[in-house]
């Protein structure tokens, strides 16, 4: 997860009593928001967009180098260079997941796992598809060697700029605007009419920010 915009750092949670993915993705959720915080990833405007699996390097000191899927190679030709999950000779020694090797690269496919972490039951409450796939560590917690950083694999909380919560903060920023405007041209130049048409001109003009700070954005992810 990110710390802060540019630093990442490692979570390691026991997930021995989880059977199920709807169970999964509600702990995810619960470990997501409690690490963000709830009030503080409103105010960044920041939102998961995608939820990755990867490999990452992790050195001594607790910040942490992740490498996913983006930087493997994605020709299905080369398929068994990528990294994104433990090699087989890591199966069943430091890492449990199944099937090993996976049968697609990525697992699962980023975009669809970030939705079901927004709304963990569009899953099966029997189903376990995708805590099967998960990489588990099995030999304890993960720690970085001087000079020898160790080495691990698991899940990235890839986030970016939240359309909606941006739109709705410049709408009800020119709502505010457009209408302390209105008031103050009608008490002091007694005009009603002129106050609330320049409002009115004011929204439009919102409209037409909205749209494009969204396109920008979305041009950006």
């Amino acid at each position: 997860m990110h710390r802060t915009r540019r630093r990442k750092i490692v979570k390691q949670d026991r997930v021995d009593e989880i059977t199920t993915d709807r169970t999964l993705l509600r702990f995810l959720q619960r470990q997501y928001a409690t690490h963000r915080g709830r009030f503080l990833n409103i105010a960044r405007l920041k939102t998961v967009q995608r939820i990755v699996f990867v490999k990452f390097r992790l050195p001594m000191g607790g910040s942490v180098d992740v490498q996913h899927h983006l930087y493997c190679i994605a020709d299905p030709a080369n398929w068994k260079y990528c990294e994104c999950t433990p090699p087989p000779n890591k199966v069943g020694v430091e890492y449990e997941y199944s099937p090993s090797p996976p049968k697609t690269h990525p697992p699962i496919p980023p975009e669809y796992l970030a939705s079901l972490f927004t709304c963990a039951t569009d899953v099966h409450e029997e189903d376990d598809w995708i805590l099967n796939q998960l990489p588990k560590r099995t030999c304890g917690v993960l720690q970085g060697q001087k000079g020898q950083p160790a080495e691990g694999w698991g899940i990235y909380f890839l986030e970016g700029w939240d359309r909606e919560i941006i739109s709705l903060l410049i709408l009800f920023i020119f709502f505010l605007a457009s209408l302390l405007f209105g008031v103050l041209w009608w008490k002091f130049q007694f005009d009603l009419q002129g106050g609330f048409g320049v409002s009115a001109y004011m929204m439009a003009v919102c409209t037409i920010v909205i749209s494009v700070v969204v396109t920008r954005l979305e041009n950006k992810g």
